[in-house]
């Protein structure tokens, strides 16, 4: 990538970085997992951004590269997507001709409205200095902004930098992806359990690469918080979803590998 696309690049990402947060809520999201929904809406468009020109136009990544990039399930990117054109940030332009790869593009109209005023009751957020040399490369190769946009850690992301549990890290993913109540700890025994499920992840994943395992728990976790029968939609009308029903067993954690 050269100066010239990184700058022009790096503009288009301020645009975005001008919608206020509050303007990727959709009016179903669920109160406790707001906060969360907007935030992985926005970064999944700034991700998306990198891959385009300079007018948010011809982005055509990958699904595997996507999920790479961003540490989340097929489900997950597909899910946030589907948000994004929803809030027509994104516009599908079907399939490229010569790759078969989906095209995408983000509204520019949609980018300006928002560097030209404020969403009634939001307040914008404050744009970090982008310039054309904040740009690095991750592990999986892509070319992403180094974005200092929210202290807040992001839990949806694989990133093992030697100071994070990645034990914690799966707990907290859990915790925020099935709504649970703050009572709803990480119990000596839960953690034994999570050591146990991680240690047969490392032997599942390729070079027994630690973010890798992280990525593969998630991926249960994904699938029995997509379970619409775990979340109340039974003849009892209970809600099963709870850690040991995915990670008690190792049984139970490739089943619902198996489902993801």
């Amino acid at each position: 990538m050269n100066a010239k696309r990184k700058g022009n690049i790096a503009a288009f990402i301020r645009d975005i970085l001008r919608i206020p947060l509050g303007a990727y809520s959709l009016s179903d999201d669920k109160h406790q997992r707001a906060d969360h929904l907007r935030r992985a809406r926005r970064e999944l468009l700034l991700l998306l951004a990198t891959y385009g020109n300079a007018h948010g136009a011809s982005i055509r990544p990958g699904i595997q590269s996507l999920m790479s990039g961003l540490g989340w399930s097929r489900s997950h990117v597909h899910r946030t997507t589907r948000d994004l054109q929803t809030l027509r940030f994104l516009k599908d332009d079907g399939l490229h001709e010569e790759t078969g790869c989906r095209m995408w593009s983000i509204s520019p109209n949609v980018c300006h409205e928002f560097r030209t005023q404020d969403t009634v009751g939001v307040s914008r957020v404050a744009l970090p200095s982008v310039t054309s040399s904040s740009f690095s490369v991750t592990s999986s190769g892509l070319m992403v902004p180094d974005l200092e946009v929210d202290p807040k850690i992001d839990h949806t992301a694989v990133s093992l930098d030697g100071n994070k549990d990645p034990l914690v890290e799966v707990w907290n993913y859990f915790h925020q992806e099935t709504d649970q109540p703050t009572f709803y700890t990480f119990t000596s025994t839960r953690r034994r359990q999570a050591e146990k499920r991680f240690t047969e992840a490392l032997k599942k994943v390729k070079d027994g690469d630690p973010a890798r395992a992280v990525f593969l728990m998630k991926c249960a976790i994904d699938a029995i918080r997509d379970s619409k029968w775990h979340n109340g939609k039974n003849p009892e009308k209970q809600n099963y979803v709870s850690w040991e029903s995915v990670f008690g067993t190792a049984e139970k954690f490739e089943e619902w590998l198996r489902r993801s």
